[in-house]
């Protein structure tokens, strides 16, 4: 099977999208806001494309959805 350079740099940019919204989650352990370009929804499906695509573990997928259930509550 070929994979195409395309769909390598759209896999990497889906990772590196969650990763960093991860990242920046991470950086405070108080938000008083959740600031983002994204909406929740945009930013599960990104999150669950990761997970389908095996970037990300499980455990990491269901950690990084809680974080930003909590941030919407």
């Amino acid at each position: 099977m070929t994979v195409s350079s395309g769909a390598i740099i759209k896999q990497t940019t889906t990772v590196f999208v969650c990763l960093a919204s991860l990242l920046l989650l991470a950086c405070s352990s108080r938000m008083e806001t959740f600031d983002s370009t994204q909406s929740l929804g945009r930013q599960l499906d990104d999150l669950h494309k990761a997970y389908n695509q095996s970037a990300i573990t499980e455990n990491e997928y269901k950690k990084a959805k809680e974080i930003l259930m909590e941030h919407y509550q």
